[in-house]
């Protein structure tokens, strides 16, 4: 259980670390996944 929670510690400080970059990133995904979306919603 330590091990699980540091872990997740060191996994939150870095996603704080690196914010910018993964706030980039998921509006890219997000615009990609959305246009994804409604091909095949339309096909």
């Amino acid at each position: 259980m330590e091990i699980r929670l540091n872990a997740a510690y060191s996994i939150c400080s870095y996603f704080l670390d690196t914010i910018d970059e993964h706030t980039a990133t998921l509006k890219f995904v997000r615009a990609r996944f959305r246009s994804n979306y409604r091909l095949i919603s339309e096909a």
